[in-house]
């Protein structure tokens, strides 16, 4: 078994192993190195992890099932050849994970004026743009724009839960008070979007159906029409022709008349829902005193300590083999070549 030696100049010189109690008495020695850079490190750290704190602030929310009238009357507009979407639509909850990093309600979110308290309890306020609270650099304003997008983007993330149907949404900012006045304007924007994309379809519902209304209007009153004139001319058809086209021409207004009123229906269901400004989202869990900052000061901190300990180490070592080289011919001819640097390079000067 080979032996360990003790640490001597010689040792090193001959790069001989360092035993444990020879690296604790160098270790000892350079007290107070080992000491001072680990708290340097551990103290910056954590100064580092308070200044550059976060806040994240969380929001739940339901969307709502959009209803779509067209499905009491799509088998009679089917018979005209007008295909027809019918029954009750909703939108999956990843729809709306995906439309709230989009950049319509992102832009939006930028460019709203935010007032917000610093801190809970005090009177002091910040207010300002997301450009301007967080200094959104950029040449031109379509470029600081677009900045400011990416950079709201990374700190925005929305999640979907498929089984209870619930979308979360999370902000992120320097202060809670942003954070939480970021959450709430999406979850605006989003209702607001949603609501008029849902206001445009019902306007479509609307014309399509007035324009079908009308022409229905007019078969109904040709039926009545056609109906009247037979039996002006026919007072008391015995014949089973004249009784065949009788039921026939009876059937015919009786069709158009479903039709009609079908359409008047959706007709005035397709008016009220195009002015129809309830929510189309139902906020669970809403944003306001929900802002809480990212634990990791501790963490921070211990790796600060841990890395400034690695750290003074490699210096008290490094030191110390310095200091044992200083004298040997090595060392001397390294300052030689240094001095002799320095002289050609002062002569050339």
């Amino acid at each position: 078994m080979t032996r360990a030696t003790r640490w001597s100049p010689d040792a090193a010189a001959e790069g001989v192993s360092i035993t444990p109690l020879g690296l604790l008495a160098l270790l000892l020695r350079r007290w107070r190195l080992v000491l001072a850079v680990p708290l340097l490190c551990g103290l910056s750290a954590a100064v580092f992890a308070i200044v550059a704190r976060e806040y994240t602030a969380r929001s739940r929310f339901a969307p709502q099932a959009a209803r779509s009238d067209l499905g009491r009357f799509g088998g009679i507009a089917a018979q005209f050849g007008l295909p027809v979407a019918a029954g009750a639509t909703a939108e999956t909850p990843d729809f709306y994970v995906d439309l709230l990093t989009s950049g319509e309600i992102l832009r939006e979110a930028v460019l709203h004026e935010y007032r917000f308290a610093v801190r809970a309890g005090r009177p002091d306020s910040l207010s300002g743009t997301w450009l301007d609270l967080l200094e959104v650099k950029g040449d031109l304003p379509e470029e600081r724009l677009r900045n400011g997008v990416d950079e709201l983007r990374r700190n925005v993330a929305a999640s979907a839960n498929l089984k209870s149907g619930l979308v979360a949404l999370r902000t992120t900012a320097p202060w809670p008070g942003l954070a939480e006045a970021v959450n709430a304007r999406m979850l605006e924007l989003l209702g607001d979007f949603d609501r008029r994309r849902r206001q445009a379809g019902a306007r479509a519902e609307r014309e399509f159906t007035e324009a079908r209304l009308a022409g229905a209007q007019r078969d109904l009153e040709a039926a009545d029409g056609a109906l009247a004139a037979f039996l002006d001319h026919n007072r008391r058809p015995e014949s089973s022709r004249l009784l065949m086209e009788l039921e026939r021409r009876q059937r015919q207004v009786a069709l158009r008349q479903q039709v009609y009123a079908g359409l008047a229906q959706a007709y005035e269901q397709a008016r009220i829902d195009e002015v129809r400004n309830t929510p189309v989202i139902t906020v669970v869990d809403r944003p306001d005193g929900s802002a809480r900052g990212h634990r990791g000061l501790i963490v921070t901190a211990a790796l600060g300590l841990l890395l400034g300990s690695v750290a003074a180490i490699g210096m008290a070592v490094m030191l110390d083999w310095f200091q044992r080289q200083a004298g040997t011919p090595a060392m001397e001819d390294l300052r030689r070549s240094v001095r002799r640097s320095r002289h050609d390079a002062g002569a050339a000067a």
